[in-house]
Protein backbone atom coordinates (compact mmCIF):
# COMPACT_ATOMS: atom_id res chain seq x y z
CA UNK A 1 0.00 0.00 0.00
CA UNK A 2 2.82 2.30 0.87
CA UNK A 3 4.54 1.90 -2.55
CA UNK A 4 0.91 2.95 -4.39
CA UNK A 5 0.90 6.28 -2.68
CA UNK A 6 4.66 7.18 -2.26
CA UNK A 7 7.22 8.67 -4.76
CA UNK A 8 10.22 7.59 -3.50
CA UNK A 9 13.25 8.77 -5.21
CA UNK A 10 16.24 7.02 -5.50
CA UNK A 11 20.11 8.59 -5.87
CA UNK A 12 19.95 6.79 -9.13
CA UNK A 13 16.79 8.60 -10.16
CA UNK A 14 17.65 12.33 -9.18
CA UNK A 15 21.56 12.14 -11.06
CA UNK A 16 22.50 14.49 -8.27
CA UNK A 17 26.02 15.23 -8.00
CA UNK A 18 28.12 13.60 -5.38
CA UNK A 19 31.53 14.59 -4.25
CA UNK A 20 34.59 12.42 -4.73
CA UNK A 21 35.75 12.05 -1.13
CA UNK A 22 38.47 10.07 0.80
CA UNK A 23 38.16 8.09 3.87
CA UNK A 24 40.49 7.98 6.21
CA UNK A 25 40.83 5.55 9.34
CA UNK A 26 42.31 6.88 11.59
CA UNK A 27 43.77 4.56 15.02
CA UNK A 28 44.57 5.51 18.45
CA UNK A 29 45.60 3.59 21.30
CA UNK A 30 42.43 2.98 23.86
CA UNK A 31 43.15 5.16 27.07
CA UNK A 32 43.44 3.50 30.47
CA UNK A 33 40.05 4.54 31.43
CA UNK A 34 38.57 3.42 28.48
CA UNK A 35 40.17 -0.07 28.63
CA UNK A 36 38.69 -0.25 31.99
CA UNK A 37 35.11 0.28 30.83
CA UNK A 38 35.70 -2.22 28.48
CA UNK A 39 37.04 -4.83 30.96
CA UNK A 40 34.21 -3.97 33.14
CA UNK A 41 31.41 -4.11 30.51
CA UNK A 42 33.30 -7.79 29.40
CA UNK A 43 33.41 -8.65 33.71
CA UNK A 44 29.28 -7.80 33.27
CA UNK A 45 28.81 -10.19 30.87
CA UNK A 46 30.79 -12.77 32.09
CA UNK A 47 29.05 -12.93 35.02
CA UNK A 48 25.62 -13.17 33.44
CA UNK A 49 26.41 -15.72 31.27
CA UNK A 50 27.69 -17.42 34.73
CA UNK A 51 24.25 -17.03 36.27
CA UNK A 52 25.58 -14.49 38.98
CA UNK A 53 23.33 -11.96 38.36
CA UNK A 54 19.85 -11.35 39.08
CA UNK A 55 18.65 -10.54 35.24
CA UNK A 56 16.36 -7.56 36.47
CA UNK A 57 19.54 -6.40 37.99
CA UNK A 58 21.81 -6.85 35.09
CA UNK A 59 21.84 -8.17 31.50
CA UNK A 60 22.84 -7.89 27.96
CA UNK A 61 20.82 -4.96 26.99
CA UNK A 62 22.05 -3.00 29.65
CA UNK A 63 25.52 -3.93 29.22
CA UNK A 64 25.43 -3.05 25.36
CA UNK A 65 23.20 0.27 25.92
CA UNK A 66 26.23 1.04 27.94
CA UNK A 67 28.85 0.11 25.89
CA UNK A 68 26.94 2.19 23.07
CA UNK A 69 26.45 5.08 25.20
CA UNK A 70 30.28 4.83 26.14
CA UNK A 71 31.07 4.77 22.46
CA UNK A 72 29.11 8.02 21.96
CA UNK A 73 30.04 10.31 25.10
CA UNK A 74 32.64 9.08 27.37
CA UNK A 75 31.53 12.56 29.36
CA UNK A 76 28.03 11.19 29.71
CA UNK A 77 29.09 7.72 31.26
CA UNK A 78 31.40 9.96 33.53
CA UNK A 79 28.60 11.93 34.85
CA UNK A 80 25.66 8.37 35.47
CA UNK A 81 28.82 7.05 37.44
CA UNK A 82 29.28 9.84 39.75
CA UNK A 83 25.47 10.24 39.82
CA UNK A 84 25.28 5.97 40.39
CA UNK A 85 27.59 6.41 43.23
CA UNK A 86 26.32 9.60 44.79
CA UNK A 87 23.11 8.02 44.80
CA UNK A 88 24.46 4.40 45.97
CA UNK A 89 26.18 6.51 48.83
CA UNK A 90 23.71 8.83 50.06
CA UNK A 91 20.79 7.29 53.11
CA UNK A 92 18.41 10.02 51.65
CA UNK A 93 17.40 12.93 49.37
CA UNK A 94 19.48 15.77 51.47
CA UNK A 95 22.84 13.96 52.19
CA UNK A 96 22.24 13.11 47.77
CA UNK A 97 21.91 16.84 47.05
CA UNK A 98 24.66 17.47 50.01
CA UNK A 99 27.19 14.85 48.03
CA UNK A 100 26.27 16.01 44.83
CA UNK A 101 27.00 19.62 45.46
CA UNK A 102 29.79 19.37 47.79
CA UNK A 103 31.70 16.90 44.95
CA UNK A 104 31.76 20.30 42.48
CA UNK A 105 33.43 23.29 43.46
CA UNK A 106 32.43 26.31 42.26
Amino acid sequence: MFKQVADIRTADTLKLDVPDCDYQVVQVEATPFQQELVQELADRADAINSGNVDPTIDNMLKITSDGRKFGLDQQAVLALILLSFLILQSSDRSAFYHNLFSSFSL
